[in-house]
């Protein structure tokens, strides 16, 4: 498995930086794509962190193979 960083530009103009893991790029943007045309969600539950990223209103996204910086948020947005 391979950490990815996505960041998803919404209409509003803010953007959610998020991680997660796939096997590749390809499945990265494929799971991506099925959420951002469906509108759904994703939950978090990680040590310390539960919540939910609302895929709704989303327009555009950058994938790019890295890892979370230690203590980085799972989420974060700007």
């Amino acid at each position: 498995m391979t950490q990815f960083e996505f960041k998803l530009s919404y209409e509003n103009g803010r953007v959610v930086t998020f991680y997660r893991d796939y096997e590749g790029l390809e499945d990265a943007e494929k799971d991506l794509l099925a959420h951002m045309s469906s509108g759904s969600t994703i939950k978090f539950n990680e040590k310390g962190l539960v919540g939910m990223l609302s895929f709704r209103g989303a327009i555009s996204y950058l994938i790019t193979e890295k890892n979370r910086p230690n203590g980085v948020e799972a989420i974060t947005w700007e």
